[in-house]
């Protein structure tokens, strides 16, 4: 009997030296849970990886995207599947130049953008955490866990949740952000926001294959190769609509 008890521990420690069986040791301090998750975030210069993106409307859509990003001001969306867009489109925001191609119409759109904030932009969630932790109350609240991984929960309720500021940087009015933070490696995997009220999810952007810092190329964000195609120039301003039985000033 001793002797099994033996072997069953020598196996235990075998293979937990081998890497098979891993413990995870868990930060117990909550500021400096929230210290090494600032400072990981502010370090972010370049990253890539596998969003899947959940809207929580009446409609329920979902979208699945690879993007890469290098700050302050190149993005690249590649679509993989989408409710409004055909599989394989391509984004590029390049400062204030903004390409869409669409590989089943063999089209590229082109057009002038803000840098700071624009359709690419807006599906770069970890930029826009990074963009609310100085102006919003960032806390931590809790471990949860993600595909039975532990996770840090940070919880961020911007100041001023009706300021441009959210519209800018989002498809949507929002008040309260979760975000949680992988306890190894302090990567964010799921990043979720809630509605004015702060109670309503309204989109889930989960990561998979996320990698930072890893010195993403420019020619990651060249366009030349979708200029071959049909291209449309969009107009710097939307057109201006007008109704019957309105002045309007001149």
């Amino acid at each position: 009997m001793k002797t099994e008890s033996f072997v069953s521990i020598l196996i235990l420690l075998c293979i937990i030296a081998s890497g098979c069986l891993s413990i995870q040791t868990l930060e117990s301090d909550k500021n400096k849970i929230m210290t090494s998750f600032t400072e990981h975030q502010s370090s972010i210069k370049d990253y890539s990886g596998t969003v899947s993106l959940t809207y929580d409307n009446e409609n329920h859509i979902s979208e699945y995207y690879k993007i890469q990003v290098r700050y302050p001001d190149k993005y690249k969306v590649e679509y993989l599947e989408s409710s409004g867009r055909n599989p394989g489109t391509i984004l590029i925001a390049n400062a204030g130049t903004f390409v869409e191609f669409d590989p089943v119409h063999k089209a590229t759109t082109t057009a002038e953008i803000n840098p700071n904030g624009n359709e690419a932009t807006s599906r770069d969630y970890q930029g826009l955490l990074n963009r609310l932790i100085p102006l919003g109350n960032t806390s931590f609240a809790g471990v949860d866990y993600l595909e039975k991984h532990p996770a840090y929960l940070i919880e961020i309720r911007p100041k001023r949740p009706g300021d441009d500021f959210n519209l800018k940087f989002s498809e949507f009015r929002f008040s309260r952000v979760k975000a949680w933070v992988d306890a190894g490696s302090w990567l964010v995997k799921r990043i979720e926001l809630y509605d004015s009220d702060g109670t309503r999810r309204i989109v889930s952007a989960d990561y998979q294959d996320l990698s930072i810092n890893s010195g993403i190329s420019d020619t990651v964000f060249g366009t030349e190769r979708y200029m071959q195609y049909s291209n449309f120039t969009a107009p710097i301003h939307p057109p201006i609509v007008k109704y019957p039985g309105v002045e309007y000033p001149q």
